[in-house]
C-alpha cells in the first residue's frame, strides 16, 4: 500500500507518521459527521460511537505502547508513535505499517487482534465488526443486568439519547 518495499516505514519523519495516524483515524469516522462539519455542524463528533471509538483506539494504543516498552525496549515516545499508527491502521484496515508488529509478543499481536475485530464507525470505509455495534450490545447486557435486580422495571436501551428499537438490537446480536 505504499510507493516504497517497507509501506509507510520507509518514512521516518514524526511528521508524516502523526499525519498519515491523524487521517487514518478519521476515515475511521463516519463519513456523514465529516459532512455536517463541513457544514458547519459539529455534533455528529459528540456521539457515543465516535467517544467510543476514539476511546477504544486511545486505550489500546496506550496498552500495546506499555507492552512495546516493557519488551521492546524502545523509549515511550517512539512505541506511543508506533502503536497508535499500528492501532489506527488496523482498526481502520488501512494497511499501513511503520514496522514489523510480527515481531513483537503475542500479547501485543492479541492486542492489535482485537483492533482489527473492533473496526470503525458504521459509515466510513473501515473494516471490523464497527464499534456501534459493541456499544449496542454491551448496553444491551447492561439492561438485562438490570431486568435480573429489578424485575418489574422498564428498561430501554439508548444510544445519544435515543431508544433504540427491538429489532435493531435483535440484528445487532444475529449479526
Amino acid at each position: 500500500f505504499s510507493t516504497k518495499n517497507n509501506s509507510i516505514g520507509y518514512f521516518t519523519q514524526d511528521g508524516i507518521i502523526w499525519t498519515t495516524t491523524v487521517f487514518m483515524i478519521l476515515s475511521g469516522i463516519n463519513f456523514l459527521v465529516h459532512l455536517r462539519a463541513v457544514h458547519k455542524d459539529f455534533s455528529g463528533y459528540k456521539t457515543s460511537e465516535v467517544r467510543w471509538y476514539l476511546m477504544v483506539g486511545l486505550v489500546l494504543s496506550l496498552l500495546l505502547t506499555i507492552i512495546h516498552v516493557n519488551i521492546g525496549g524502545d523509549n515511550f515516545y517512539d512505541a506511543f508513535k508506533h502503536s497508535s499508527f499500528t492501532i489506527a491502521s488496523v482498526i481502520t484496515t488501512t494497511g499501513f505499517a511503520t514496522i514489523d508488529y510480527g515481531t513483537w509478543s503475542h500479547l501485543a499481536i492479541a492486542i492489535i487482534f482485537i483492533g482489527m475485530l473492533i473496526g470503525g464507525n458504521a459509515g466510513s470505509t473501515a473494516g471490523g465488526i464497527k464499534i456501534i455495534r459493541y456499544v449496542i450490545i454491551f448496553k444491551t447486557l447492561f439492561s438485562e443486568f438490570n431486568r435480573i435486580l429489578h424485575p418489574s422495571a422498564i428498561i430501554s436501551v439508548y444510544i445519544d439519547n435515543k431508544k433504540q428499537k427491538e429489532h435493531i438490537i435483535s440484528s445487532t446480536f444475529g449479526f
